[in-house]
């Protein structure tokens, strides 16, 4: 058998193939996405000179969250990340709705890098490089780009995730080094140009505490890393170790990398007179190339290049995740169950990843960007918080489990971090109403589908259970029973003549049952005969 072939008992498993480099380096990838590049803009605008304390409070709300998740996927290992732990903490409704949105959430979150991938090509082919595309408009190679790249992504996840998760790091690593060049460049202009600090950040809370929250909310889906790297935990090889090292070193690396772009995004552009924050906002999308090209050699080209290979780190790792999830949901037959299979070479659920490459293409054509990173952000929110509550339903249901991490100061820092994800729920409806619409139809359509189709599954699983039953009683309740376990023909034939004499001399009753062992979740069918008499057939 191949060494990481999973085997073949009957279960659908997942093959254990990444370690401790490919955990990490996928949650960076995730986290170094393309929010730090395409969100910045509307962050600034929003949050002033008060964008480096958003990005110190999204990191303390990601961090507290980070517990939960390290708890619970280093303990309960599993494909489908908070879905699972969810569902055994909340009960089964709670657990389907955060999967159903958690789903959602990953597949929307790698719409808006696919869209931003689009918007980044399109900036470097035909204004950097003067391509001609006369051909089309603008806007409709954007689309081109932004479909490509999705069908790109489908098939490397298609040929497996060691593949995916190889190419992942790779990009991931480039991203570092450009964001490495562009703080040590921006910190060089700060002390060069020490004005820019007195313009850019004063007054520091120019856009008031409110724009600070709503910043951190826009901006929070560059911390979704973690629900990514625990639906990995089906396909770790330590999971107990690799995990544990792989959230808390990826989620230190990006906090503090964000901190120090927000510090020099702010300090070291020059606005032209105005502040940066309104230079940015004005900017959007474009922000942090137009900030590197200010202080930066070749600036322009390098933030353009890092903008595409962020967005294609990102993508990689939300359409790992979005079929991850869709693959759980299918195998426990809460969707149809035909997402649940997985292929019998690649050991990747290719039903599932078609179906999310299908919703991620979609949403990408039919929402602006900063409404697509908003409803991704209320939906991972909405994910979050129920977790958190779902690691305190899960450490008093189940204190004999084998905790691998406890979360320090139990339940205050899990509440802390309910409290602080309705915060954050509240002011993301300012930034997009549309985001909360979209959630509000999302849990709907999900509801219909739990009452109308899940739920009746599991009704047509449950009648199927009982095989045979049958009790038939020939004289009035007794109170001497004696009970005759049927296996085979010749262990009735046997054991029938002394329970019925056993029965006889006591005027008793003889119950012969018979149970039948079936493979999967441990369910029994049965067949009992019940008789008062060792003649009666």
């Amino acid at each position: 058998m191949p060494k990481h072939q999973p085997k073949q008992t009957g279960d659908i498993a997942l093959a254990r193939t990444l370690g401790i480099p490919e955990v990490t380096l996928l949650g960076i990838g995730a986290l170094l996405g393309g929010g730090i590049f395409t969100l910045l803009g509307g962050a600034a605008g929003l949050a002033g000179g008060g964008l480096v304390v958003s990005m110190i409070l999204g990191s303390a709300i990601a961090f507290i969250n980070l517990n939960a998740y390290v708890a619970l996927a280093t303990t309960f290992p599993q494909a489908g990340g908070g879905y699972h732990w969810i569902k055994e903490g909340l009960g089964d409704l709670a657990g389907f709705l955060s999967g159903w949105c958690s789903w959602m959430a990953s597949a929307v979150a790698c719409a808006l890098y696919a869209v931003s991938f689009g918007f980044f090509m399109q900036e470097l082919a035909f204004d950097y490089l003067a391509i001609p595309h006369s051909l089309f408009p603008d806007a409709t190679w954007e689309t081109i780009f932004t479909l490509s790249v999705v069908a790109l992504f489908a098939i490397i996840h298609y040929r497996g995730v060691k593949l995916s998760g190889k190419i992942g790091g790779i990009i991931a690593m480039s991203i570092i080094v450009i964001l490495v060049l562009y703080l040590t460049y921006g910190a060089q202009n700060m002390v060069v140009h020490p004005e820019l600090l007195h313009l850019n950040f004063t007054p520091f809370f120019s856009m008031g505490l409110a724009g600070v929250i709503q910043a951190a909310a826009l901006f929070y889906i560059a911390f979704e890393g973690s629900e990514i790297q625990a639906q990995a935990g089906e396909e770790v090889e330590n999971p107990a170790k690799v995990l544990k090292i792989g959230l808390f070193s990826s989620w230190a690396i990006v906090s503090i990398i964000y901190v120090l772009v927000a510090i020099v995004i702010i300090g070291a552009t020059n606005g032209g007179g105005v502040p940066s924050s309104q230079f940015l906002g004005g900017a959007a999308e474009r922000a942090i190339i137009v900030s590197a090209s200010g202080f930066m050699p070749f600036g322009y080209l390098i933030m353009l290049i890092g903008g595409l290979l962020a967005n294609l780190a990102a993508l990689n790792a939300t359409i790992y995740s979005s079929s991850r999830v869709l693959f759980s949901l299918g195998r426990d037959r809460l969707v149809f169950s035909q997402l649940g299979k997985m292929h019998p070479i690649h050991f990747v659920p290719t039903r599932a990843l078609l179906a999310s490459v299908v919703v991620i293409a979609f949403v990408s054509t039919l929402l602006p960007l900063e409404d697509i990173a908003s409803a991704a952000d209320i939906l991972f929110i909405v994910l979050f918080l129920q977790l958190n509550i779902a690691y305190i339903q899960l450490r008093r249901q189940k204190p004999e489990a084998k905790w691998q991490y406890i979360v320090p100061f139990e339940p205050f820092v899990p509440l802390a971090g309910v409290f602080f994800y309705i915060l954050l729920g509240f002011a993301l409806f300012h930034v997009s109403p549309v985001a909360i619409y979209f959630l509000c139809i999302w849990v709907l359509i999900g509801l219909v589908n739990y009452f109308a189709f899940a739920k009746l599954v599991e009704r047509e699983d449950q009648a199927r259970e009982v095989v045979y039953e049958h009790s038939t009683r020939f004289n009035p309740k007794s109170e001497y029973r004696v009970v005759l376990p049927v296996g085979t023909e010749e262990n009735w034939q046997r054991f029938t003549q002394i329970a019925g004499a056993m029965t006889k001399q006591e005027g008793g009753d003889l119950m012969a049952l018979r149970i039948h062992e079936m493979k999967g979740g441990g369910n029994s069918r049965y067949g009992a005969f019940r008789e008062g008499s060792p003649r009666a057939p």
